[in-house]
């Protein structure tokens, strides 16, 4: 019989979440059950549920509503225990999609509880939305826009809930690419289209990654209309005139005449560089001195600061050339 825990109840800051665990020694290992929850008190009142005075007494435990699939009980080795079986099931056992934020519980992040949309957000959410890693300048893991990401992901888990993967067919993502466009944001404005189709491409991804482990036998997306449309995205084709040019530029000159924005005077230099070379403003904002190759008059962009991580580089107009040099003496 494994030894179990009372167990404890923690801020994630990572996921913005708060995890209840329980611990617990089974043949030797030491192992751990987690649970996801919005609120501290709903964490605690989940956590209450999954301590050993809450497990039924030993007995042959009864099979899952739905069981998981093949490839999945074939990469448990050994049958848990008792009560360590009962805390899996519950956190696999499918039930309807609830709105209520007690009853959306994130499934454990493993193998066995990736058959709920819960449980691969969970896996999915531990594998592939973390901090990039990176060997010297290409990225073997991880991805830059995690948070992002991440944030995104609330939004499916509160519309799919513990809804299971098979269930999630052409007709349920028509009806989520609806609700998406129709339900405001956060903010009580209405989504881009934009935004939705950032959704979107998470949901085909997380579910590509379930057919890639033996989750699910094909992804509905590959199947029905293309849902991730581009084309009706707003093109972004603002560009500044003449005037405002000059404008902007006076004004960083009215600051540095002024002692108060005295501190504002590299803002000059940083427009021009903007106007004159098209760097993005992460680009910008990450140069360095050796950078900057005032002879040759070059920008080198590293790779670990451009969008498609390879490196390049931009000539350094007259206006800028001269900027630069003020600013570098």
């Amino acid at each position: 019989m494994p030894k179990l825990q009372t167990g404890y109840v923690y801020y994630d800051a990572a996921k913005g979440r708060y995890v209840a665990r329980v611990t617990f020694t089974l043949d030797g290992k030491r192992k751990s059950l987690r649970r996801f929850f919005r609120t501290k008190s709903e964490a605690e009142a989940g956590l209450r549920e999954m301590r050993p005075c809450q497990l039924p007494h030993p007995a042959p435990p009864a099979s899952p509503a739905v069981p998981p699939p093949a490839q999945v009980t074939q990469a448990v080795q050994k049958p848990p225990q008792p009560e360590v079986q009962s805390l899996v099931q519950s956190a696999q056992t499918p039930g309807p999609v609830q709105s209520a934020p007690a009853e959306r519980q994130a499934c454990l992040p493993d193998r066995q509880a990736a058959v709920t949309f819960n449980g691969l957000a969970d896996w999915y959410e531990t594998v592939y939305l973390i901090p990039p890693v990176y060997v010297g300048d290409v990225k073997i893991a991880g991805l830059r826009s995690y948070a992002g990401l991440r944030r995104r992901l609330l939004v499916l888990r509160d519309y799919f809930g513990q809804k299971l993967l098979e269930q999630i067919t052409c007709s349920e993502l028509e009806k989520l690419r609806v609700h998406l466009l129709m339900k405001p944001a956060r903010r009580g404005a209405q989504r881009t289209f934009a935004d939705v189709n950032r959704l979107l491409s998470l949901l085909r991804a997380m579910l590509n990654a379930a057919v890639r482990e033996g989750w699910l036998q094909t992804n509905p997306f590959s199947r029905g209309r293309p849902l991730i449309q581009p084309a009706y995205e707003k093109p972004r084709e603002r560009v500044l005139s003449f005037e405002e040019e000059a404008r902007l530029l006076a004004r960083c000159e009215a600051w540095k005449a002024n002692r108060r924005f005295r501190h504002r005077r590299v803002w000059r230099p940083i427009l021009i560089c903007a106007l004159d070379t098209g760097m993005r403003a992460g680009e910008i904002f990450s140069l360095q001195w050796r950078d900057v190759n005032l002879e040759a008059r070059l920008i080198t962009i590293q790779a670990l600061n451009t969008k498609t991580l390879r490196s390049r580089c931009v000539p350094v107009s007259q206006r800028l050339y001269e900027e630069l040099k003020q600013l570098h003496s």
